[in-house]
């Protein structure tokens, strides 16, 4: 066993960092291999959330069947003379009753 009061040899003390710095790389390493493997299980789950079709069996023809329904034009009540024109139309439609034209701004000035 040394004595206390005899100093240590030089590669102890280098002996010691060395190890310390492999200790800190092997830890370092460790982290991040783990940090790395959560974030890839985080990236599949969410790839999976947004892409309802896979997770929600039914979601994709409902949406199909949606879309079909405001994008073409259709018959609702002939009786009534209730028709469905295609949304995109609609708000074409919509936008240019709102939008003021040329006659009724030259009335406002």
């Amino acid at each position: 066993m040394p004595r206390p009061d005899r100093p240590q040899p030089a590669w102890v003390f280098q002996t010691a960092i060395v190890l310390g710095a492999v200790n800190l790389l092997l830890l370092t390493t460790l982290t991040l291999t783990v940090f790395f493997a959560a974030a890839e299980r985080e990236r599949q789950r969410t790839i999976m959330e947004d892409t309802p079709g896979q997770a929600y069996p039914g979601y994709v023809e409902l949406r199909d069947r949606q879309m079909e329904r405001i994008s073409t034009y259709r018959v609702i009540d002939e009786e009534e003379g209730l028709y469905a024109i295609p949304i995109d139309l609609a708000v074409e439609l919509v936008v240019s009753d709102l939008t003021p034209t040329e006659t009724s701004a030259a009335e406002h000035h």
